[in-house]
């Protein structure tokens, strides 16, 4: 008994499209199971930068900082703002927004860990948000 060339392209077609839903729902499962929103310091952030383990401690996680600015520096519509830390280093966050902040206020960010980078002597989180 011979199968038809149509039918057996079907066949793959549904085999293909099958495993293609499978695999989407099983790498969507992973991906939201992997989320996390996690509550730092600012020390905390630059501790473990300097530790040389801030990407697999935060790595996949979307951050709340919170913490007393030191430093506040704007340039080219970019704020960037340094935290207070208890540590030499220190924890910076860069701002799109274009916001009146001063040295000795408390400020609260939103930023995804992954988009962190080494400073020499810091951490400094791009894409910052004020919640």
């Amino acid at each position: 008994m011979k199968v038809s060339r149509p039918i057996t392209y079907a066949g793959i077609t549904i085999i293909a499209l099958a495993a293609l839903g499978v695999a989407f729902f099983v790498g969507n499962k992973y991906a939201l199971d992997s989320l996390a929103i996690r509550h730092a310091s600012p020390t905390q952030v630059a501790a473990a930068m300097k530790n040389d383990d801030f990407y697999s401690t935060y790595g996949r996680d979307t951050l709340i900082v919170s913490g007393v600015l030191n430093q506040v520096k704007t340039s080219s519509g970019v704020t960037t703002v340094t935290f207070k830390t208890n540590s030499t280093y220190s924890a910076a966050c860069e701002l799109k927004a274009n916001t009146r902040l001063v040295a000795g206020q408390n400020l609260t960010v939103v930023v995804t860990a992954y988009q962190a980078s080494r400073q020499s002597a810091g951490i400094l989180m791009h894409n910052c948000v004020i919640p």
